[in-house]
């Protein structure tokens, strides 16, 4: 089974390697989706404009996935190191 994760390698050779997954992927059909969880009537444009108003400043969005990646290098040296 493919897993729809991967990395990808730039063509640049110095350059890193990146992630990319589907879970990563975000529409204007998630906002519609948690507005109308709130009760809250937009547009379609609107959830554009929400959308990327979410992604634009994302210094929180990478803190926190920085603190779970340390998370996990963590828990890999552990399972690692204990075999």
């Amino acid at each position: 089974m493919n897993s729809p994760n991967s990395i990808t390698k730039s063509e640049n050779k110095k350059e890193m390697k990146y992630y990319e997954g589907t879970e990563l992927k975000w529409s204007a059909e998630d906002v519609l989706i948690r507005a109308k969880e709130l009760d809250v009537e937009i547009t379609e444009a609107e959830a554009e404009i929400i959308l990327i108003a979410t992604f634009d400043d994302n210094e929180y969005i990478m803190e926190m996935i920085g603190d779970i990646m340390k998370g996990t290098i963590l828990e890999h040296k552990h399972n690692t190191t204990s075999k």
